[in-house]
């Protein structure tokens, strides 16, 4: 059996093609395992994936768009893919995230008998990692059936972290059982249709005639989430959004003392037309410290990289001199609600 699946994933190899980035480089190839039980039933066939490639050069947003037969390779492609590594090339000096796509092949040897043509294009969507999460994060989900539900949910299922999923699924869970629960002449199918990502969230813990209301509103645009709402970003998502021209932090010494040693992290929203305010702290801080933190965030200078920006949150860790055996300190509650940090 060992000699048999080397042969199999040689086969993988010689049959496998990809799209060279621009701004990246394969540095790191894992070939995928072929399927067991598709070997046993001498089943070949192909994969196309397209993901971004984020600025440590690891594939994120890893996305089927096409696959025969469908299904019966789709996870081993994603596996194997996920381990794959990129270096940025050497006109790509800020890391910047790409969007590329890879189509891999399962055959059995090297010249099969059939050759599945898995070609495919990338989706109409952001060529920015950051736009385009936010765009799967504010499109709203359409539950008319099942199988147009499973859809929609995977599409912003691709775009969230393990702790986000988590998250999701629990709240949307809990919309569904209270809209059953509220109005038994409906089906539970349609407690989330028409309603975006973040709309759930808040949702999830508000009462059913509040969800009926806004799931017939679910497509209204004058609808504008609050800044618990809005998607935490990624330091990386962050530089991809905005220039950074001024993210001074200044302050009086005897106010750094406070922070060199419990070092400390900040909630900061960035608005779409690149002000920024400090929303929250990671634990109770001084008067002079919050104002002092307050005063210098309001002043930083920000400009877009991409058309139209929206507003969102990320988590600043305030720099300061550090003394021997500093360590952030963040109440715990605030560690949970707030995951990424810069």
């Amino acid at each position: 059996m060992k000699k048999l699946s080397s042969i199999f994933c040689m086969a993988c190899a010689m049959n496998s093609s990809w799209l060279l980035a621009n701004q990246w480089e394969l540095e790191q190839r894992v070939e995928p395992r072929y399927p067991i039980e598709a070997a046993k039933s001498s089943q070949e066939g192909c994969v196309n994936v397209q993901f971004f490639v984020n600025s440590d050069g690891v594939p994120t947003y890893l996305e089927v768009l096409k696959s025969l037969p469908k299904g019966t390779f789709d996870k081993a492609a994603i596996k194997a893919l996920e381990q794959w590594r990129y270096s940025p090339t050497e006109t790509n000096t800020d890391r910047v995230p790409e969007r590329m796509k890879v189509s891999l092949s399962f055959a059995l040897s090297p010249n099969p008998d059939f050759v599945y043509e898995c070609d495919a294009v990338l989706t109409s969507e952001s060529e920015n990692m950051a736009s385009f999460r936010k765009s799967r994060l504010s499109t709203p989900i359409v539950a008319s059936d099942s199988v147009v539900k499973k859809q929609s949910l995977e599409r912003i299922f691709t775009v969230l972290t393990d702790a986000e999923k988590e998250h999701f699924v629990k709240s949307y869970s809990r919309l569904e059982l209270k809209k059953g629960g509220s109005n038994k002449g409906d089906s539970p199918i349609s407690a989330i249709d028409g309603l975006t990502y973040h709309q759930i969230i808040r949702l999830a813990g508000e009462q059913s005639s509040e969800i009926d209301s806004l799931s017939a509103k679910g497509n209204d645009k004058s609808m504008q989430p609050s800044s618990e709402q809005l998607p935490i970003m990624s330091f990386p998502e962050f530089l991809a959004t905005w220039n950074i021209e001024d993210l001074s932090m200044g302050m009086e010494s005897e106010l750094f003392k406070q922070i060199s040693y419990r070092q400390l992290k900040t909630e900061v929203l960035i608005n779409s037309d690149g002000s920024a305010q400090l929303l929250s702290t990671c634990r109770d801080v001084s008067k002079e410290m919050q104002a002092a933190l307050e005063s210098q965030i309001a002043d930083w200078e920000i400009s877009s990289k991409v058309q139209s920006p929206e507003a969102g949150r990320f988590i600043y860790l305030v720099p300061s001199p550090k003394e021997p055996g500093a360590y952030v300190d963040c109440d715990d509650a605030w560690n949970d609600k707030h995951q990424q940090s810069m």
